[in-house]
């Protein structure tokens, strides 16, 4: 069997992982480099759940890396629990490299056309640098994922986020109207919940600005709930497309060997080990 995932980002790197350790032939393709998307940049903390640390350690005694996650004391609905942050392209990237040297295929900088179909199934998968055959596909693109599976049902917000420098260490993840994450000696704060938008193709080619009501907004919250962060400086804004949808997970009648593992938002790592792991389960028991 073989598998061609679209996509090189901590969904399809988990998978890659999961899929090469039964055995299964894989190849990656991917139009950058491995975690240029939402990966690169991801703000997510999770909850501390057991499994997700277990598979973690997995992936580091695989990789031989130690990639240091970062246990917070966290705030949510006014209850205090502990969240866990990853670095999901340092993940993504060396397990990239072991995964490669170990039979993988990766095929980055060479952006996706299209798929080739024969009846009810995927014959290829189309590039910039030619045709790639497989069993199964997979496409794991983030926010992209809908450009390449035409009528597939996703919702996107757009979620702004400010990278600030305080003056005093703030160090407690906070779930509110915003989230308010320690970055080191700095801090993320992004929206919680952001802007519903209609998709577009040219919204995933463009980087939306923060404009200047979010400054307003964001700085209502902290004068009201967080008064010792006013004084903070702002070092960065930006604004990511994210997905949503009720089963990231989704499998199409036409063709019939097509996947689409992709709506996680920003929740990343804290979900998607346990549904790759059931994914790869299904391909392989067809």
């Amino acid at each position: 069997m073989k598998v061609v995932i679209i996509g090189a980002g901590l969904a399809g790197i988990t998978l890659a992982y999961l899929f090469k350790k039964e055995g299964v032939d894989v190849v990656v393709i991917e139009k950058d480099f491995v975690g240029s998307g939402e990966t690169g940049y991801s703000t997510g903390v999770f909850p501390l759940e057991k499994d997700v640390l277990e598979f973690y350690r997995e992936i580091e005694k695989y990789t031989r890396c130690y990639f240091q996650p970062v246990i917070y004391d966290h705030i949510r609905n006014g209850k205090r629990g502990k969240s866990v942050y990853i670095d999901g392209y340092n993940f993504s990237y060396y397990t990239s490299i072991v995964l490669e040297k170990e039979g993988v295929q990766f095929e980055v900088m060479n952006p996706f056309y299209r798929f080739r179909i024969n009846g009810n199934r995927i014959k290829s998968a189309v590039t910039k640098r030619g045709e790639f055959r497989g069993d199964i596909f997979i496409v794991a693109a983030g926010a992209s994922s809908p450009f390449i599976v035409n009528g597939m049902n996703m919702n996107f917000r757009w979620i702004r986020s400010l990278l600030l420098k305080p003056r005093k260490k703030f160090e407690t993840v906070i779930y509110d109207e915003f989230v308010i994450k320690p970055e080191g000696e700095r801090l993320i704060i992004r929206e919680e919940k952001g802007e519903k938008v209609k998709v577009e193709v040219d919204v995933v080619n463009k980087v939306r600005g923060v404009d200047e009501n979010f400054f307003n907004v964001v700085a209502s919250y902290l004068e009201r709930e967080y008064p010792d962060l006013m004084d903070a400086s702002i070092e960065r804004s930006w604004a990511s497309l994210c997905s949503e949808t009720g089963d990231p997970v989704k499998r199409f009648e036409r063709p019939e060997n097509l996947y689409v593992f992709a709506g996680f938002g920003c929740y990343g790592f804290g979900i998607i080990p346990g549904l790759a792991k059931k994914l790869v389960m299904e391909v392989l028991n067809g």
